[in-house]
């Protein structure tokens, strides 16, 4: 259950000491639940009285960092519509330019009467 949850934990004083804290990651933030021993990972489902005693502030930590990462993604889209929207400006404009410019060519030359 620790796993399903992703709550890992950290010995705090050297690797293998009984003193640990328990954290959740996500991609921008660590949400601290507990600072205890191995004993607290005891329970059945090892983890669910953690999970239980921090449901609510896992499950907004969650949405959070998935609002933040949708909103990452729309500013990422709207800067990727920006750069296309700039390119079939440039694109147009060149072809505007090379029709007009061979409009004129057609003006000038002699052979287009025929």
């Amino acid at each position: 259950m620790l796993l399903d949850y992703g709550i890992n934990h950290l010995h705090l004083i050297h690797p293998g000491s009984d003193d640990i804290v328990f954290i959740v990651q996500f991609e921008s933030q660590v949400v601290l639940l507990k600072i205890g021993k191995h004993s607290d990972m005891e329970d059945s489902p090892p983890g669910s009285a953690l999970r239980r005693l921090h449901d609510r502030a896992l499950k907004l930590a969650e949405l959070e960092a998935k609002q933040a990462a949708t909103a990452q993604a729309k500013q990422a889209a709207a800067e990727a519509t920006r750069t296309l929207d700039d390119k079939v400006q440039r694109q147009s404009a060149a072809l505007k330019s090379l029709k007009d410019a061979a409009s004129r060519r057609r003006k000038r030359s002699p052979d287009s009467e025929t």
